[in-house]
């Protein structure tokens, strides 16, 4: 009798164990996602923010398009290379650790950019902006660590969401704000927001992490994080010159330099001992595809938010020759449709899989 009783109780535990997600001591999911998908929200209104004050950048610097189209570049580029080094070191260091300090670098620098009086100042800012940026993957690797498989697409869901309503908010707030109070008001509105989820991470989420080093000394893969940003740095400044037909050659020399520098990273990885990325990772068939997906999504999404404003403000025949509010309302459809896709996702994502999803978004 005793020995059924057991049996029932081992089974009970094993099936109690199935429902547990492996989620670390004394987290909060839905807590920490509410906190976390803030972060979302942060780098759509910014993004969306920024540029619809091109135009303004570009009167009251007196510098050409190609020149301030670097504010958005720049901020690309830094968060690009910053990703993957400081995904390597919320792995040894602690997640929690990282990202505040990542977000305490991007309010630091958004603060900043408010002062610019030159194109330089404003690039160096939106370059520490994007190295604070370079978080995000951070988030998504906490959120997949405090949900089960079964609600990791809701919460995934809510994060996209909040994406477009940073979008959203950003357009209508911003340009609302640019036409009134001018671009430095822009800057000077946002800071607040970062502040404020340094101090409700650093406060509310409670994380027990264990560092993969477990207090030993680490050492960054330097060779292998000085070729990944070369490479990452070379292919996007190369788009920035294919816009004139002067600089092509540029552009070409770059490509070939980026293609250079990836084969070298790859061939680094594979020897160091502590890989920036793991090479298993690169030649993953399905976390290939789904890297190629999310990227070429990442990239249409921010090419959108970017270039709509700017071509509604840009003086006609090139543009519309309409003002920053105008510029939002726009592209105002877009965003909403984006919040509503993504709160439905999520909720559709376990039961049909994300294959069928994927193809669906992609037509």
């Amino acid at each position: 009798m005793e020995d059924v009783k057991e049996m029932g109780l081992e089974h009970r535990n094993s099936e109690n164990e199935k429902q547990i997600p492996n989620t670390p001591e004394g987290s909060r999911p839905w807590l920490t996602l509410g906190i976390l998908s803030m972060t979302g929200f942060l780098i759509m209104y910014v993004e969306t923010m920024v540029a619809p004050a091109i135009p303004d950048l570009i009167k009251d610097f007196s510098v050409s398009y190609n020149s301030v189209s670097w504010v958005l570049s720049s901020y690309m580029i830094a968060a690009a290379v910053a990703t993957p080094i400081l995904g390597k070191l919320s792995d040894n260091y602690g997640r929690k650790k990282i990202l505040i300090i990542g977000l305490s670098l991007y309010a630091a620098a958004v603060f900043a950019s408010g002062f610019a009086t030159n194109i330089q100042f404003m690039i160096g800012t939106r370059i520490i902006q994007g190295i604070g940026i370079g978080i995000f993957p951070i988030i998504m690797g906490i959120i997949r660590d405090e949900f089960s498989k079964k609600r990791i697409g809701i919460a995934q869901g809510i994060i996209t969401s909040m994406f477009a309503s940073g979008a959203t908010v950003g357009l209508v707030l911003g340009g609302v704000i640019i036409d009134h109070f001018g671009w430095r008001a822009m800057f000077f509105t946002i800071v607040p927001i970062p502040v404020v989820l340094v101090i409700l991470i650093a406060v509310l989420l409670k994380r027990k992490e264990i560092p993969k080093n477990n207090g030993k000394t680490f050492s960054l893969d330097l060779n292998g994080a000085v070729t990944i940003s070369i490479a990452i740095s070379s292919f996007i400044i190369a788009f920035n010159y294919l816009s004139s037909k002067n600089d092509l050659l540029t552009s070409y020399g770059l490509i070939a330099v980026g293609i250079i520098f990836s084969i070298l990273f790859i061939i680094i990885e594979k020897k160091v001992k502590l890989p920036l990325i793991e090479p298993k990772l690169l030649f993953d068939k399905t976390l290939f595809a789904s890297n190629l997906l999310r990227m070429s999504s990442g990239i249409i999404m921010f090419m959108l938010f970017q270039t709509i404003p700017v071509l509604v403000r840009s003086p006609k025949p090139l543009g519309f020759g309409d003002t920053a509010s105008g510029a939002a309302f726009v592209a105002l459809p877009m965003t909403i449709t984006y919040l509503v896709v993504g709160l439905s996702v999520g909720f559709v994502l376990y039961r049909i899989g994300n294959i069928k999803v994927s193809i669906l978004g992609g037509i």
